[in-house]
């Protein structure tokens, strides 16, 4: 049983590490976007990097739920 308990508390804190970072990665989509409306990125590397960054939070959101969920039980 302690065992459950400490890992509660662990998790937690990583929790809410992987909301910060999902936040932050949402920022660097709202710069690319400007590096693009400003002419510093070409549409190529704004479309590719866009990809990837939506594939990130998508894997941080899925990493979240299975977080949340373990945490429950």
């Amino acid at each position: 049983m302690p065992k459950q308990g400490v890992e509660k508390k662990v998790d937690r804190p990583a929790i809410r590490f992987l909301y910060i970072a999902n936040g932050s990665i949402a920022e660097v989509i709202t710069q690319l976007y400007i590096a693009f409306e400003i002419g510093y990125i070409e549409k190529v590397q704004f479309d590719k990097l866009i990809e990837r960054l939506e594939i990130l939070s998508k894997q941080v959101k899925t990493l979240i739920s299975y977080r949340t969920a373990s945490d429950k039980h």
